[in-house]
């Protein structure tokens, strides 16, 4: 009998280990099923600004100069392995992408958003460097040399932005903006032969974003965008586009009972603003888009917008064209 009993209790007891692993094992699988992919993956891809490639010497003063008129100015110790060593030789590979205007922003998937509240935009830009393909950092004590073309002597802030994946979407994200210390980092602007320009220095290979947080002491509002039922969260975005202040929003919450966009109450807009609603999809293989114009933003804003099918270029073009 105790043979036969203790024969009886390892064979549940290898039961319920195996319960225990297969229920843990569906439990992995269906929070890994239940995160939806996110559809405009592939349409943000296309559409991502163009990602400028150089090639530099490390050890020498050289210039990067961007497309769009970000100008870098590497010092002859700028760059530092991360073992620490400083690099005094050899090629290095810098990769610029400008997105300095509203547009350019929307189609980076970049909104200028930090701590809830709206951030003026002097322009923003990524930048990485690598040799052999190993990722370069900035030596603190050879700071690279930023300008930045400027359309006023407005004074400015640099905000870092580090990009964080979506719990919810496979593929989304966003970029969480942190100011840098203006005692350490000042923005000074300067007048010369080349234009208006803030000049600043680059603590770090990331996003950069030259700005100010908006402050007009305007009461704030919730936005709403009402789209088709079939225009939902894992296959559409909805920006906000601010043309007087080059600032970018985006609505991240989406209520699947009212087919509605909002803010969420992670932050809000001023009202008497300016806006341009971006709407984008992608169902199947079709984009979709529509840019409804609102000259001033009102309490309780709620607009409805039927994105219409279109192409990849065609969408790409009438952003570029805010």
């Amino acid at each position: 009998m105790d043979r036969t009993f203790k024969m009886a209790c390892m064979a549940t007891f290898t039961l319920l280990v195996v319960c225990l692993s297969s229920c843990k094992k569906d439990s992995q699988n269906n929070t890994t099923s239940g995160k939806k992919e996110f559809a405009l993956n592939a349409f943000f891809k296309s559409v991502d600004p163009d990602k400028q490639q150089f090639s530099i010497s490390a050890g020498q003063y050289q210039y990067v100069n961007g497309a769009n008129g970000t100008n870098i100015l590497f010092l002859p110790n700028s760059f530092k392995k991360k073992d620490g060593s400083i690099l005094s030789s050899g090629t290095v590979q810098v990769v610029l992408q400008e997105m300095l205007t509203g547009p350019k922003m929307i189609l980076g998937n970049a909104p200028t958003v930090s701590n809830g509240k709206l951030l003026i935009s002097g322009g923003q830009f990524w930048v990485k460097a690598y040799q052999n393909g190993e990722e370069l950092l900035i030596n603190p004590a050879s700071k690279p040399q930023v300008s930045l073309p400027a359309l006023n002597t407005q004074p400015m802030l640099t905000f870092i932005g580090s990009r964080v994946a979506s719990d919810s979407l496979v593929g989304d994200s966003t970029i969480v903006w942190s100011p840098v210390d203006s005692a350490t980092t000042p923005v000074v602007v300067r007048q010369d032969s080349f234009g208006l320009s803030y000049n600043f220095h680059l603590d770090s290979f990331t996003y950069i974003n030259c700005d100010y947080f908006y402050g007009s002491g305007q009461p704030l509002t919730d936005v709403q965008v009402v789209v088709p039922a079939q225009h939902v969260d894992s296959n559409t975005a909805v920006f906000m586009y601010f043309p007087t202040i080059n600032s970018v929003a985006r609505m991240y919450q989406y209520n699947s009972g009212t087919h509605t966009f909002n803010l969420g109450g992670s932050y809000a807009v001023p009202i008497g603003l300016a806006v341009k609603i971006v709407v984008v999809s992608t169902i199947g293989t079709q984009n979709y888009y529509e840019i409804v114009n609102v000259p001033s933003v009102t309490s309780g804003l709620s607009v409805t917008s039927t994105p219409a099918p279109a192409s990849l270029s065609d969408i790409q073009n009438a952003i570029n064209s805010l």
